[in-house]
């Protein structure tokens, strides 16, 4: 079972019989055989290949589960890959508040159902008002774009009801004719649903506007209805993230077990609320300085420039925890080459969600809080007219000046570090669901996520979980019943592989004698250290059908490390540092897992 997606069907497979071929273990097979199984997962299909173990007839399938994965190859891969992470990382906020379901006896707690109902709103109001709205502000601005370049016009204080019918109407008559031919995906027909509801009703006061000789609106009016919206909607994003901050001492404390995933919960949070404020508004910057001429630019700055007054701090909060990402990943670096290929026994940090990040989101958001309410005293306190914050204004204004500068650079560092976004996304989809700010209808995004029951929820891992059950069936089908299963499964499979196993122990089947290798495996790393009210710790009890467990880790893996401390059931081996990849095409770990294939009295075969 292979591990991060973006695989070709029949490679690891391939590899691995390549890999044995060359240690002299079995004989070369390029042969492998392709089956079908007849199950409801339309377009499953397996390799396997017959061959022996020094003189043990063994069959040999590779489970592929990359179809089903989100990360995607070819033109512009990568920056589709962070966007889809940045869109399913959602659903590790449902998972860090949900429901525990350790134990014989799930349980959930009204507390935490409350706090995932309001951020699910959070979420579904970014996802759709809140870029329905910005899609078309950005028609109307459109509008007096082309009126700028052909009257010479820049006054925003001139009536707009004529240019605006003209502008919102096109934008209908396109938006209809895509919609009708079918080039939107689910969301982006939402998307462009919700964004003609908004240009309706925009049309319908711009047309009265018009043939009401006592009304009209300017375009500076049009623009502050906008605003206003705008500011309202991301008001209760803000205030929702702002009631996660506040309940975070009596959840950790009540949940203590639970703290690094609801630190991680509000992280979470805090970043998707500021990447989609930073990005749509430095999108703006971008769009206003591509179709207006200087002077133009600067008066509409000007008109907005409260409402972007701290974008410096958005800029700051993602920068800090870039740089912490960054510095993990420097000193894994720095690590990995003293170590020089050998197992020191040295501390390598941690690069899927460093221990370090939910903590600068904390203290970022109680920064930004404070800086924030210190600049609008004035409001409150006459004193505090003369408080002077330059070191907010000035660095927005370089922000302003540099906007396409800054997007084009966060974009190569995406480039240069999409490796481990890859990873992230086929761990976040391991948590994907079909809920939330996946919804179109509010009430059912919220409902959803209140009554949020992880299992029932993911669109993957039942899947998978049914098709590796397929796969097992098939074989013991063709072969009339097998006396021994290995599975071998690295990274991510092995989070399908213990889930099958769990199921199967769950359903009382029985078949045969059944072993289990992980490579590399996130299970306690990631899953259990941050979720342990879905994952048990590793244990013998935790799959006791299962007659051995072998875990073989590289010392410097990023995301799997060892699962127990030795003694509790589970056969640790340890590998040199050669990162999180190349399991299967090792020459090293490939032997030691023939090694543990073959049985104890066979073992001179291949030692």
């Amino acid at each position: 079972m292979h591990g991060v997606g973006d695989q070709r069907q029949r490679v690891t497979i391939h590899e691995f019989l390549r890999s044995l071929a060359r240690l002299k273990l079995a004989l070369p097979s390029e042969q492998q055989t392709l089956r079908e199984p007849g199950t409801a997962d339309e377009g499953f299909s397996y390799f396997f290949a017959d061959s022996k173990l020094g003189k043990m007839p063994v069959t040999f399938a590779e489970f592929f589960w990359a179809d089903r994965s989100r990360i995607s190859g070819g033109f512009l891969s990568i920056l589709r890959n962070f966007l889809r992470l940045i869109v399913d990382v959602p659903d590790i906020i449902y998972a860090c508040l949900g429901p525990n379901t350790v134990g014989d006896r799930p349980r959930d707690y009204f507390i935490l159902r409350c706090l995932r109902a309001i951020l699910a709103l959070t979420l579904w109001i970014i996802y759709f008002p809140i870029i329905a709205v910005n899609v078309v502000y950005a028609i109307l601005v459109g509008g007096f774009a082309l009126q700028v370049r052909y009257t010479a016009n820049v006054d925003l204080t001139i009536v707009a009801d004529q240019t605006v019918v003209l502008s919102v109407s096109l934008a209908i008559f396109v938006i209809f004719i895509l919609l009708r031919l079918h080039v939107f995906n689910k969301y982006f027909q939402a998307l462009a649903i919700n964004s003609i509801i908004i240009l309706v009703s925009v049309l319908a006061l711009s047309a009265y506007n018009l043939y009401s000789p006592d009304t009209s609106l300017t375009f500076r009016q049009y623009s502050k209805i906008f605003q206003d919206g705008l500011n309202f909607l991301w008001l209760i994003a803000i205030v929702v993230s702002l009631i996660y901050l506040l309940m975070l001492p009596i959840l950790i404390l009540f949940f203590w077990g639970r703290r690094r995933g609801i630190l991680l919960g509000f992280a979470t949070t805090f970043l998707v609320i500021r990447f989609w404020l930073l990005l749509i508004t430095t999108i703006w910057l971008v769009f206003l300085t591509s179709i207006f001429d200087q002077a133009t630019y600067s008066k509409l700055i000007g008109d907005i420039g409260g409402p972007i007054r701290f974008l410096s701090l958005l800029w700051f909060d993602i920068a800090v925890i870039g740089i912490a990402l960054l510095t993990s990943l420097a000193q894994h670096i720095r690590r990995t080459r003293a170590a020089g290929g050998q197992i020191t026994g040295m501390r390598y940090p941690r690069l899927i969600v460093p221990a370090s990040v939910p903590g600068l989101a904390l203290i970022l958001a109680v920064f930004g809080l404070a800086i924030i309410s210190a600049c609008n005293c004035s409001f409150i306190f006459s004193e505090c007219a003369n408080l002077q914050c330059h070191f907010v204004d000035k660095p927005t204004e370089w922000i302003i000046a540099n906007a396409a500068t800054l997007l084009a650079g966060g974009g190569l560092i995406i480039q240069f570090t999409h490796s481990g976004f890859e990873v992230a996304l086929d761990i976040v989809s391991y948590f994907r669901s079909d809920r939330g700010h996946r919804r179109i209808n509010p009430f059912s995004a919220v409902g959803s996520v209140f009554n949020y029951q992880p299992e029932g929820a993911s669109e993957f891992r039942p899947r998978l979980r049914a098709r590796l059950d397929a796969l097992v069936s098939d074989l013991n089908q063709h072969y009339d019943f097998f006396n021994r299963i290995v599975l071998v499964a690295h990274s991510l499979g092995s989070l399908i592989a213990i889930d099958l196993l769990k199921d199967l122990q769950s359903r009382g089947v029985k078949i045969g004698r059944l072993d289990l290798i992980t490579l590399g495996s996130p299970y306690t790393e990631i899953c259990n250290y941050y979720f342990p009210h879905m994952f048990a710790a590793v244990s013998a009890q935790l799959l006791p059908n299962v007659t051995k467990w072998s875990n073989i880790y590289s010392e410097n893996d990023y995301v799997g490390t060892a699962l127990t401390d030795g003694k509790s059931g589970v056969f640790e081996v340890v590998r040199p540092p050669v990162g999180h990849v190349h399991y299967l095409d090792d020459d090293d770990v490939v032997g030691e897992i023939a090694r543990h294939i073959v049985e104890p009295q066979q073992s001179d075969l291949i030692a």
